[in-house]
């Protein structure tokens, strides 16, 4: 495990670490297109969801409760989702039904993404800033343009029947009223875009991604740092809308 995730880091900083000059947005892998149709069968990991409280004085607390909630609500409106694509079949991951030697590579896999991810909305996304900002982390247009990001090929080990996995993380801060984050909400959200920004609003990021079960690349990426109240189905549901209007066909022949 140690060996693996320090192999992909050091990838990963040979990547970021290249020269790029040519400007452009990120589209997603290079061979995505060509994948695509033959993407069919895909496996929801458990939504990676976790939500804060944040006291009067900026003391933060995880609400296991919220998040637990977050992660049942967005499951099932992504179910709800996939299931207006009847030529895909979608199935929910069972992490408690993996070998041992298998959920060891699963628990890499999640802390991989949650590594890799950063990098991708630090370095592979165009982030517009305001004035009052300063930028910190630096846009590589190549890494855009050229999205090859991967998770690595143990990921074939999980299951034999899958064509792609998709995976959702996120992060979200609320204040006691539930409603109105305080400034670090938008101090650690603004870090996570690579941005120093003056303390204001409140404070979420949401990605998904969907990765080839075979090769374990990244072959589609999105966030959005909407503040969706996760608690809520309604709100669960709009995330879900929003990932799912963003992902490219699947399953279809051209």
């Amino acid at each position: 495990m140690r060996h693996r995730i320090l192999h992909l880091i050091f990838a990963l900083v040979v990547i970021l670490l290249a020269p790029a000059f040519v400007r452009g947005e990120m589209q997603g892998h290079p061979n995505l297109a060509a994948s695509a149709p033959f993407i069919k069968r895909i496996a929801l990991f458990p939504p990676q969801i976790e939500m804060f409280e944040l006291g009067a004085g900026g003391s933060q607390e995880k609400m296991d409760d919220w998040g637990q909630a977050a992660v049942v609500n967005v499951r099932k409106a992504l179910a709800t989702e996939f299931s207006k694509r009847e030529h895909l079949h979608v199935t929910d991951f069972e992490p408690d039904r993996l070998t041992p030697s298998q959920r060891d590579i699963y628990n890499e896999t999640l802390l991989l993404y949650e590594l890799v991810s950063g990098a991708i909305v630090r370095h592979a996304f165009n982030v517009q800033y305001a004035p009052h900002q300063h930028k910190l982390s630096p846009f590589f247009p190549e890494k855009a343009r050229n999205f090859t990001f991967s998770l690595g090929k143990e990921l074939s080990e999980l299951a034999s029947d899958v064509d792609a996995y998709l995976i959702v993380l996120g992060f979200d801060q609320r204040s006691s009223t539930g409603r109105k984050a305080l400034g670090v909400g938008r101090t650690l959200v603004a870090a996570a875009l690579g941005v120093v920004a003056v303390p204001q609003g409140g404070g979420n990021l949401f990605t998904a991604a969907l990765i080839d079960a075979k090769t374990g690349d990244i072959l589609w990426f999105t966030k959005t740092p909407k503040p969706y109240d996760l608690r809520e189905p309604e709100e669960a549901s709009k995330l879900a809308l929003e990932f799912m209007m963003d992902l490219p066909a699947l399953g279809q022949t051209p």
